[in-house]
Order: structure tokens, then sequence, then C-alpha cells
């Protein structure tokens, strides 16, 4: 008896391992909770650039 894969499996290549793999638990957390720290600090920072362009934009305009 051959036992056959469904053809989603045999489409899949293997994962590559990434660099997360090799750390500890506790160390993933801790990359993971700055990765959200970080990407939170861009979203304001970028959406208080872009509010502050507006507020010229409004300003400056006749």
């Amino acid at each position: 008896m051959s036992t056959q894969r469904s053809s989603q499996e045999r489409l899949l290549p293997e994962r590559q391992p990434s660099r997360l793999d090799v750390l500890t638990k506790d160390r993933k957390l801790d990359v993971r909770a700055h990765q959200r720290t970080y990407e939170g600090a861009y979203t304001r920072t970028a959406l208080g650039c872009l509010s502050f362009a507006i507020l010229v934009i409004k300003l400056f305009s006749t």
C-alpha cells in the first residue's frame, strides 16, 4: 500500500529555519516585544508627521 501526500503538501517547499528558531522561548518573547514597541513608535511618528504636514498645508494655503 502506498501513502499519497495531498497535492498541497507536494507543492510546498520545506520551510527554511529562521534565525529565531535557535533562540530560547524567553528570548523570542523579548525580540517580539521589542519589534511591537518599535513598530508602534514608527506608526506614531508617521502619523505625527502626517498631521503636522496637513496643519502646515492648511495654514499656508489661501
